[in-house]
């Protein structure tokens, strides 16, 4: 037996197309988040489009940090990495870091902890996901 599924108009109660997308919002204030997911035809999403769209206009435009600070961000870390496989490699720390591919977390939990123990003050906070 087969079974057919039938999207609705989580507002009318009206049978959606086949291949209707869901509309998801989002909108955040401080800590508060009202995020939610629901069918909409595409009458009830021109609804909703035009209701948040008197706000939207009043607002600036929100942007993705820039590439460069991206890459810079990118280069940090990686310079980061680089330092700590040379100090495993320099210091035989076991089992043994190979001169390629990923850095392994230990080594970077290591280094990190003897650039503590010296009082580095230059450690980017980016690298701890690496």
């Amino acid at each position: 037996m087969a079974t057919i599924t039938l999207s609705t108009d989580d507002m009318t109660g009206e049978t959606l197309p086949e291949n209707t997308p869901h509309t998801v919002v989002k909108i955040r204030r401080g800590d508060e988040v009202i995020e939610f997911e629901i069918d909409l035809s595409d009458t009830s999403f021109k609804k909703l489009h035009d209701a948040v769209n008197k706000f939207a206009v009043k607002g600036r435009p929100i942007t993705s940090p820039s590439l460069r600070e991206s890459i810079t961000k990118d280069d940090e870390g990686r310079r980061f990495a680089q330092e700590a496989r040379q100090w495993a490699i320099a210091t035989n720390l076991q089992p043994p870091v190979s001169e390629r591919g990923a850095v392994p977390q230990r080594a970077l939990d290591a280094y990190r902890e003897h650039l503590a123990q010296q009082d580095y003050c230059g450690l980017p906070e980016e690298s701890k996901s690496e």
